[in-house]
């Protein structure tokens, strides 16, 4: 499930040359039995535990997030911070054995264990999770840095047993779900160059696995922090809460799935929350999406965006 087309052990066509020789000038590392990894954001040196956090950097993080919390409850809204983890924190096993991966060392898993030990936080982690996951089915491209629609899925019913009075109207998880489809190269493969070479199959949800769509795009424009759209669900309007997420590229797939689950919701694309925006929407959970990669090369005060 999820194997590209190009098997590098038994493949001497020149297209593994080519992406060797690629490797030394882009951010793509060439994993076991074609998996592809992304290395730039120093994401390898974190992978082997190399950059690890300081008691007083674990500090820092711990208090810009309770700093969030502190200001969002002060209006009455919840905050859910929710951790992606990169793809090689997943698949380690299709590491190359040169990069001897760190549990413990990395700095996601520092600071995870360091905010959950201060008790004042509402912290999910998706690692167990999509692990878990991997065990009936890929979760994770095999030529993308990101999750497949299965692991995305995976990880947004987890999320949604911390929306308030939540009564879900997607279907439980189930691999009836899901069918396998074929794709091209992914984002990995087309930093290579690569991308009408390195096909892959991985599972996707059938056309009908979910009910029909109710919640309504209204607009998508550009705030301050980033990029954002805005749903509005008629249907549940009365029993859903209102939820604000901020993102990254990982939970554009919940978006739809979201907005499903929610009286309304808005959407922005940003490493910090912009409180302006959550002064305006008024929305009674705050969900604080993070991948793994970029807490290495992110500051804690950037939790917040300043206008």
């Amino acid at each position: 499930m999820g194997r590209p087309d190009l098997d590098p052990p038994t493949s001497a066509n020149g297209v593994w040359s080519q992406v060797d020789a690629a490797q030394l000038s882009n951010d793509v590392l060439v994993g076991k039995e074609g998996w592809l990894f992304f290395k730039g954001d120093r994401l390898l040196d974190d992978a082997r535990g190399l950059r690890s956090l300081t008691e007083e950097e674990l500090k820092e993080w711990a208090h810009h997030f309770k700093a969030n919390k502190q200001r969002l409850a002060q209006a009455g809204i919840s905050y859910l911070i929710v951790f992606v983890p990169n793809k090689a924190t997943v698949y380690p096993e299709y590491l190359p054995d040169e990069i001897r991966f760190s549990e413990s060392g990395r700095q996601m898993a520092q600071l995870v264990n360091y905010l959950q030990s201060e008790g004042d936080l509402d912290v999910l982690d998706l690692t167990s999770t999509l692990r878990a996951g991997k065990k009936s089915g890929s979760v994770y491209f095999r030529t993308d840095s990101h999750w497949n629609e299965r692991g995305a899925f995976l990880a947004v019913k987890d999320v949604l047993q911390h929306l308030p009075s939540h009564q879900s109207s997607l279907p439980p998880f189930a691999e009836s779900l899901f069918e396998e489809h074929d794709y091209d190269g992914r984002d990995l493969s087309r930093l290579l160059g690569l991308s009408d070479m390195l096909s892959e199959s991985t599972s996707r949800l059938t056309p009908t696995a979910l009910p029909q769509p109710t919640a309504q795009l209204l607009e998508t424009e550009t705030y301050h922090a980033g990029e954002q759209l805005h749903y509005l669900n008629p249907i549940r309007k009365e029993e859903a809460p209102r939820v604000g997420l901020f993102h990254d590229s990982f939970a554009l797939d919940w978006i739809p799935w979201l907005a499903e689950e929610s009286s309304s919701l808005t959407c922005c694309w940003s490493f910090g929350l912009d409180f302006e925006l959550i002064e305006e929407e008024r929305p009674q959970l705050v969900i604080h999406q993070i991948v793994e990669r970029m807490i290495p090369v992110r500051a804690p005060a950037e939790l917040v965006h300043r206008h």
